[in-house]
Order: C-alpha cells, then structure tokens, then sequence
C-alpha cells in the first residue's frame, strides 16, 4: 500500500514533503484527509487501511467531533 507520503514523493514533490514534515502540517494533512472521509461517510476500516494504520483505536482519533460539529448539531436540535 502507498501512503499519502510515498505519493507525495511519487509526484516528484521532494521538497515539498520535507517542508511539510519540518513544519508539522503533514500531521495537519493527514488529520484533514481522515476527518473529511470519515464526514463523508467513509468506513473506519477503509480509512485505517489509507492511513496505514494498524489499529482502528488509532484511526479512532479522528472520530471525535470538531466544535465546529458540535455547534452545528446544536443549530439543527434548534431548528427541528
């Protein structure tokens, strides 16, 4: 399986990849990419296999609503 990183690099961004690990936004990327899929509907599991990770407990991280969510779950409770 390729990770988001191997593709990076497969794409030829080098020195975009090496920004991204020295400045910590590749966490941020790869937080964004899981949250947005698993908002999408996406499987746990299948989420866990892009990632590359061994444990759904780890993938779990990203299941834990943004206050973002919790506002707008509040905004729809009003509106019903």
């Amino acid at each position: 399986m390729i990770m988001l990183p191997s593709l990076i690099i497969l794409a030829g961004m080098n020195g975009f990849t090496e920004y991204l690990r020295k400045s910590k936004r590749l966490d941020f990327l790869r937080h964004t990419f899981a949250k947005n899929l698993l908002d999408a509907g996406a499987d746990l599991v299948i989420v866990a296999a892009l990632l590359g990770h061994e444990s759904l407990d780890t993938t779990a991280i990203y299941t834990k609503p943004r206050f973002s969510d919790l506002v707008n779950a509040i905004e729809k409770g009003e509106n019903t």
